[in-house]
């Protein structure tokens, strides 16, 4: 993004799902259409940024990521603000142990490939 802003997505709280980023960060746009601002070091991590494919879209950096599933309502805070993880929503875990924005099913089937799924037990 070329200035700060703010966004909509479909799990922001307050300000009518309101999100902010920050002049530098990226824009991801999931198949679904909902948007989520990244920061650019974070973006970098994952995607292939110098590496653009047609259409403005961008490889992933193989990794594996962290994730737990929601059995409630939950309300996570992030850098870019609060988000509310409903009932089977997906939440990452980042390294530093924070929670990233949590993820819909629907995105979660068609964005990931799942490698193990564990047993909270």
């Amino acid at each position: 993004m070329q200035e700060d802003g703010v966004i909509k997505t479909r799990e922001a709280v307050g300000g009518e799902e309101a999100t902010e980023y920050k002049a530098g960060d990226w824009l991801l746009t999931d198949e679904q259409g909902g948007q989520y601002p990244v920061t650019d070091s974070e973006f970098r991590k994952i995607y292939f940024a110098d590496d653009p494919l047609p259409g403005n879209m961008y490889n992933p950096r193989p990794q594996a990521r962290t994730f737990f599933r929601t059995d409630k309502k939950l309300l996570i805070t992030t850098e870019w603000g609060q988000y509310e993880a409903s009932v089977g929503d997906y939440v990452r875990v980042l390294n530093s142990g924070k929670c990233d924005c949590p993820v819909k099913p629907d995105a979660m089937q068609t964005g990931y490939d799942f490698i193990a799924e564990l047993d909270p037990a």
